[in-house]
């Protein structure tokens, strides 16, 4: 975060007490860029924050800010103090260093610049040259002081190298981009008037800040994990109840977690104002689960449609009565297949949808059995009508067939007849009764001796 300048001649006060104070607050490394040296009064103005952090530290015992680095422009003493990191931290030394008889006032201050920061460093750059100065300068490389270019490269890879950056850190948890805008609109309450803000109200924001903070990512962790439960696969009431139950608990516990800051009783409250609206959210969670579970149902009983229809395909449904329970049982395992690749299993939670699927299917098989058993009567009625047929044509045999001959060709017509009921079936059957066949037999056989006197006497 680059800030405009401060402590200026074009700056305001407040202005620059306020910039300083946001970028220090929000910043896990504040550059402190000065010109040509470290003066007391720039050690002034770490005043707020050394007591803010004196503050915090008292109450946590964690140093509050991360990396303070001096950044000393325009350094013209090179040959008392070197370009550079080293030459930096040894003049931050000397201007950190606790003299005998310093007053109380500096003593502290140095003191507690040191508690407050994990890490103070200095650096000393260089002029960029002469050539800056000149209206025509455009920023170019080639323009800089070899020396300024060296301790640039030195610099900047300190600072921005992968392995040297430095991650927020806000009462030892790591700041999210959306943390950082919460911390930033609450900081802005409280900064935004005429007059500095004091400590208690810095660490009063900052408390605030962090709940809500702490809130968010809470809601979100529930969120995600719910989200997760519910994506694409249904599952049983109850095992959604204890996901829920689980969830609200993981994110309670972040929520504590990231709230090592606030007191019991501010924590409790959003906790409470927590469990509140994560409650709220069952609702939409179940409906999504009922939603897949309609699609699981759904699909299911397609399988299970889908599998009979493999048995007759454009065909009326004619089979044996005892094959339709094994296509039936196969129909079944069909649609208990599609339903359980989109049903979470949860052991030892009963899974009253899926029994309510099977127990749907029952109904489903007397409907079946009353078709099938209607196309069986249909079947046999052709096939009675198709051997009547023949029977008419070898009556009407001129001259008529002799009893031998006569009873041959009834049996061939009978058989012929059998054999068209069976080609109506949509699958052969390995069951030898079949109460179909026998009823066509018999009507057949009950004929014969009717059909044989009348051609006796044609």
């Amino acid at each position: 975060m680059d800030t405009q300048g401060i402590f200026d001649s074009s700056s305001t006060v407040r202005d620059c007490s306020t910039i300083f104070a946001l970028s220090t607050l929000l910043s896990s490394v504040q550059i402190y860029n000065l010109k040509e040296n470290v003066k007391e009064d720039d050690l002034q103005h770490l005043q707020l924050f050394t007591e803010y952090g004196k503050q915090l530290k008292k109450d946590n015992g964690k140093k509050p800010f991360q990396v303070l680095e001096f950044v000393i422009r325009d350094w013209q003493y090179d040959y008392d103090y070197a370009y550079g990191q080293s030459g930096g931290e040894e003049l931050l030394a000397k201007r950190l260093e606790i003299t005998e008889g310093m007053a109380t006032e500096l003593r502290e201050l140095r003191q507690h610049i040191r508690s407050c920061f994990e890490r103070v460093t200095c650096f000393l750059m260089p002029h960029p040259g002469f050539e800056v100065r000149k209206k025509s300068f455009a920023g170019e490389i080639s323009k800089l002081d070899e020396e300024f270019k060296t301790a640039l490269k030195e610099l900047v890879p300190s600072i921005l190298a992968p392995a040297n950056l430095t991650p927020k850190l806000i009462n030892g948890g790591r700041v999210t981009a959306r943390d950082l805008f919460t911390y930033f609109k609450t900081y802005m309450t409280i900064f935004n008037s005429n007059t500095m803000p004091p400590i208690e109200s810095i660490m009063k924001a900052t408390s605030e800040a962090a709940l809500l903070a702490a809130m968010q990512v809470a809601r979100e962790l529930y969120e995600t994990r719910m989200a997760r439960v519910t994506a694409g696969l249904s599952l049983p009431r109850p095992a959604l109840q204890q996901e829920h139950v689980a969830a609200l608990q993981a994110a309670r516990a972040a929520c504590i977690d990231k709230n090592k800051m606030a007191s019991t009783k501010d924590v409790n409250e959003s906790l409470a104002r927590l469990t509140q609206e994560l409650e709220a959210l069952l609702p939409q969670y179940l409906l999504i689960n009922d939603g897949n579970l309609q699609k699981a149902l759904g699909e299911a009983k397609d399988a299970y449609e889908a599998s009979v229809r493999r048995v007759h395909g454009a065909d009326l449904l004619c089979v044996h009565p005892s094959d339709l329970q094994t296509i039936h049982n196969e129909a079944v395992a069909a649609a208990l297949r599609v339903f359980d690749a989109r049903r979470k299993q949860y052991p030892g939670i009963p899974d009253d949808n899926r029994t309510k699927l099977l127990e749907s299917f029952l109904p489903r098989l007397d409907e079946l059995n009353t078709l099938n058993n209607e196309h069986n009567r249909l079947f046999v009625a052709d096939a009675k009508l198709s051997f009547m047929g023949e029977v008419e044509r070898l009556l009407a045999r001129d001259p008529p067939l002799g009893p031998y001959e006569f009873r041959n060709e009834y049996n061939r017509a009978k058989n012929r007849a059998v054999a068209a009921f069976k080609r109506r079936r949509n699958m052969p059957s390995t069951y030898y009764a079949d109460v179909y066949e026998d009823d066509l037999l018999r009507s057949i056989e009950n004929r014969y001796y009717i059909i044989r006197e009348i051609n006796r006497n044609t």
